[in-house]
């Protein structure tokens, strides 16, 4: 989800909560066509993405003005770093946000912080009701 300038020089147009519902549920690059195996897997990587965009969201959320990495979601939920486009696709849909404070990993490299934004907290509140 991206948020439009106005055309006229105002201020841009927010989005709906069908927008922020969306940017939590929205499919994940994969193939859709040829053999009925693969539009099965499109379909269950978009169910599993969408739980893992959603989780990770809540995650970020549960973390307040601290933020998190996206090794730290890694290693309380045990995923492997193969996850990090959940971060990744909350970012670019405006849901999270980064900071100026950047952590080391367990690797010990420098990574990120994010932070929940307002329209992540709205996607939430769009996806409960």
């Amino acid at each position: 989800m991206t948020i439009q300038p106005s055309l006229f020089g105002g201020p841009p147009a927010m989005p709906t909560v069908a927008d922020l519902r969306s940017a939590l549920t929205a499919p994940v690059p994969a193939r859709r066509d040829g053999p009925d195996t693969s539009r099965h897997a499109a379909r269950t990587l978009d169910t599993c993405a969408s739980r893992l965009r959603r989780d990770a969201l809540l995650f970020v959320l549960s973390r307040g003005q601290h933020g998190a990495t996206f090794d730290e979601w890694a290693q309380a939920r045990g995923h492997p770093s193969s996850q990090s486009g959940r971060f990744t696709e909350l970012h670019a849909a405006g849901l999270i946000g980064t900071t100026a404070h950047k952590r080391n990993t367990t690797s010990g490299n420098p990574a990120r912080v994010f932070v929940i934004t307002q329209a992540g907290r709205e996607a939430l509140h769009a996806r409960e009701n």
